[in-house]
């Protein structure tokens, strides 16, 4: 039990939690690119951790995507993938899966007496989700997604839990508005001791305007969100500038009232679109405090939609 409790000290310390880790920064990399503000966009295959309902209001039938992100280079240099999908088996319900994994690899850590009780390894983190949503009326719909989570911190110290989503979402022509309710469930259990999932409550506004026909769209986009564990308010704001319907030049900032739970964040994006084949990439630039733990942290991600 005592190497048990210091392994698990020293990984609160160095990194946050495991749901902070794997599910409050969203697998999707176009919005990642937007300062993560992802709460009322449409994420094609990653709908599953951005909002459930936007897929079962898209005009798409199906949607899967995948992606790469390196978390933290300059600190603890986390591998992270993720992959996901949606179907559309009617006008009016959606089904959708993913799959997360995060590797961390491990260094030296000692007990209160100076003893090493881990020298290396991998620190393995994996989550696997289903949804279902629903169009309850034209441009209203609700969906729910159902998490499982695996963690190990070491090979002595394992964790399981599972929690629960609700995404809501109303489309106009112009605009998106949604409210989610992110990771409802019990506390991740490690040998007995138990770790809060990051229970969240979001609020997310994104905009459709054409400036140029044919040849300029801009997606602005915004969220708050509050975490109800750790108390902590962060907001993020960002924007898609996309040119003829191939090229789209993103940018956003993501505050956190407190650096300690989320650090504060700027990002910038890239993406290219062809035959509904979608190449992203999302870079990270931590601020202020904390600006050294996201810096030089980017996603790269493909998605296929039809």
């Amino acid at each position: 039990m005592k190497k048990i409790f210091f392994v698990i000290l020293s990984f609160i310390i160095a990194v946050p939690v495991f749901g902070q880790e794997v599910t409050s920064i969203t697998s999707d990399v176009r919005t990642a690119g937007m300062g993560d503000a992802y709460t009322a966009m449409y994420g094609k295959g990653f709908s599953i951790y951005t909002n459930s309902a936007a897929a079962a209001l898209s005009d798409d039938d199906f949607a899967v995507s995948a992606n790469y992100t390196m978390w933290q280079p300059k600190m603890i240099s986390m591998n992270n993938f993720a992959i996901g999908a949606f179907y559309k088996f009617s006008d009016r319900y959606t089904v959708g899966i993913g799959a997360r994994g995060l590797m961390q690899p491990l260094g030296k850590i000692t007990d209160s007496n100076g003893q090493a009780i881990m020298d290396g390894g991998t620190s393995t983190k994996i989550s696997a989700e289903v949804s279902f949503g629903m169009r309850i009326i034209e441009g209203f719909a609700a969906a729910v997604n159902v998490h499982f989570f695996y963690s190990m911190l070491a090979p002595d110290v394992t964790g399981i839990g599972y929690a629960a989503d609700l995404d809501l979402m109303y489309s106009h022509k112009y605009f998106n508005v949604a409210l989610s309710a992110k990771n409802l469930g019990p506390a991740m259990k490690y040998a007995g001791n138990p770790s809060d999932l990051p229970m969240d409550i979001r609020l997310g506004y994104s905009g459709d305007y054409e400036v140029v026909d044919d040849i300029l769209d801009i997606t602005p986009a915004f969220d708050v969100n509050y975490l109800l564990n750790n108390k902590t308010l962060s907001a993020g704001i960002g924007a898609e500038f996309e040119f003829i319907d191939m090229v789209s030049l993103r940018g956003g900032y993501r505050y956190s009232a407190n650096d300690m739970v989320l650090p504060s964040y700027a990002t910038v994006g890239v993406g290219v679109e062809f035959f509904n084949i979608a190449l992203d990439a999302a870079y990270y630039i931590g601020l202020g405090s904390a600006a050294d733990i996201l810096s030089n942290s980017f996603k790269v991600g493909l998605s296929y939609r039809f």
